[in-house]
Parts: structure tokens; sequence; C-alpha cells
């Protein structure tokens, strides 16, 4: 997607996202809903939220979903399902 299209500055479009002026930043998402149907994108955003206790990592909800979904579904025969689980749950701990 063209974001000059999308009636953004150069300077702006250059830049990432957490250094781009906070009034682009705001209507960036739904600048880029109205351009995704000419593009053909559908669900370009996923609902999800953010977990961040203290100091630690910073995690969003799909992150973790696809983490674990990814060691469950690994192609290892040896492996058990329970022990995949196991590695799952431990791949999220905080």
């Amino acid at each position: 997607m063209d974001l000059i299209n999308c009636r953004l500055p150069l300077a702006e479009v250059r830049q990432k996202f957490s250094g781009m002026d906070l009034k682009f930043r705001k209507h960036l998402k739904d600048i880029m809903l109205k351009k995704s149907d000419k593009y053909g994108l559908e669900h370009i955003t996923i609902p999800t939220f953010t977990r961040q206790i203290g100091l630690k990592k910073k995690y969003s909800a799909i992150d973790c979903y696809l983490a674990a979904l990814s060691i469950l579904e690994a192609p290892e025969k040896q492996v058990n399902t329970s022990k995949k689980f196991m590695a799952a749950l431990e791949c999220l701990a905080p």
C-alpha cells in the first residue's frame, strides 16, 4: 500500500511508526482500512491486546497464540502431544 497516496507527508512516511507525528499515528489505522479495499487487503487488522508486567517484555495475545500453535503443530513425531503442550506453556511464561 502506497502511504503517499494516503495523503501522508513524505517526511512522515519515511519514519518508523513510533517516530511519526502523533496526529498522523492516530489516523493511520483508519486511513489504511479505507484504502485496503482498493488493494484487495482483507482483514488487515486483528483485534488483540497486550500484556506487560513491570519492566518485562510486552506480549500481544496474537503473538502468544501463534507461538503456542507453532510448537503444538511441530512435525516432530517422537515428541508426544503433552510434551509439546508443556513446551508451548513454557514459551509463553513471562
